[in-house]
């Protein structure tokens, strides 16, 4: 049986038994197998680890990756003509077993969730050379940390139900952590210190939102942050609502306009144009969103709102510029074209031949 552990450093098994690789792609290909949960392209696997080559020379590295790969791990993958992928009857991996456990929803679940989350997805390993695929190593990263993120959240205010507040003070502390501007885990901490009898460090934990918040976003912090610091100032935090039995925890809402609750200030303009932009994709229009600014200013958080907000039958590309990048000739479209065919190959598959091979003077893997 394969396993796969990727919440942390990635660690690859068979039979228990630790596999070494003698190249990075091997893990890389079996880690996105997992996580896809579907059969894969070769041409899209070819294009996302071997992106500087072109399509011949992509597709034999492809080849000998494969044939190492199985060579160690059996026949838990599962190469075909056309499409890759790994056979869920012969392997596991604990990032699926992290959402499913997630969707379930429940108390015990989500525990098991957070006790199976290591540090983040495939922590501290890269692939230098294949952005597109660091580009989907960090999208499906930063969808585990949100994920925890919920867990946590509904962790603590099932300890709390459960009158366990020291359990609590640790889920909080582990759940600030993913985002130190996250005022609701700011929240939690101010009440659980306060209820513990620790109104000092419930004052300190105030002050340390208060500060994050400025340094890095230049706002204050919400009214309802400041109205919990007064009541623990004036000793009239009403006490925890203490149940016989935790409450059932809800399902996990999907991440909405504020990314799993990162609030975004001063931004209400912004957010109708995205909603706006989205409702003409939606009709079938494609539409380009363009964010520009200083660094800190909340692009990609704009960015990935819309990305989040994107209906399911559309996809999104997108790319980030630099100053220094301004005399790269096409750089842009190059790497939007790249993105496109990561996120959509059967769209350019679909393109006229000729239209192709003007692409092709941009992307010689078209």
């Amino acid at each position: 049986m394969l396993r796969l552990s990727l919440l942390g450093a990635p660690l690859v098994t068979v039979d228990a038994s630790p596999v070494a690789f003698d190249t990075r792609k091997a893990t890389a290909l079996l880690a996105l197998l997992a996580v896809e949960r579907r059969p894969q392209p070769r041409d899209r696997l070819a294009a996302l680890l071997w992106p500087d080559a072109d399509a011949t020379r992509a597709r034999s590295a492809l080849r000998r990756t494969l044939s190492v790969t199985s060579a160690a791990v059996g026949d838990a993958v599962v190469a075909g003509r056309s499409v890759v992928e790994l056979d869920a009857t012969r392997s596991t991996c604990d990032v699926t077993e992290f959402e499913d456990l997630v969707n379930a929803g429940d108390a015990a679940s989500l525990r098991a969730a957070t006790r199976l989350y290591r540090d983040d997805f495939l922590a501290g390993f890269s692939l230098r050379d294949a952005p597109e695929w660091e580009d989907w190593h960090e999208r499906i990263a930063d969808s585990m940390r949100r994920r925890l993120a919920v867990a946590l959240g509904a962790m603590v205010d099932a300890d709390i139900a459960a009158g366990d507040l020291d359990t609590a003070v640790a889920d909080a502390e582990r759940w600030l952590a993913l985002d130190p501007m996250h005022e609701p885990a700011h929240h939690a901490l101010i009440r659980l210190y306060a209820w513990r009898g620790d109104r000092s460090a419930a004052m300190r934990q105030y002050r340390t939102c208060v500060r994050v918040l400025d340094e890095e976003l230049g706002v204050e912090p919400l009214p309802e942050t400041t109205e919990l610091y007064d009541a623990v100032r004036r000793d009239s935090l009403p006490p925890p609502q203490v149940t016989a039995a935790a409450p059932a925890v809800p399902e996990p809402e999907p991440v909405a306009a504020s990314s799993a609750g990162v609030v975004v200030v001063g931004r209400a303009a912004e957010l109708t144009t995205i909603r706006q932009a989205i409702g003409r994709a939606a009709d079938g229009r494609g539409i380009a969103a363009v964010a520009v600014g200083p660094t800190g200013a909340g692009k990609t958080t704009l960015l990935r709102l819309v990305t989040e907000a994107t209906p399911t039958q559309s996809f999104t590309v997108a790319v980030r510029c630099h100053p220094d990048e301004a005399a790269l000739a096409y750089g842009v479209v190059i790497e939007l074209l790249r993105g496109l065919l990561v996120a959509a190959p059967h769209v350019v598959e679909k393109l006229p031949r000729h239209v192709r091979s003007e692409l092709a003077r941009l992307l010689p893997e078209v």
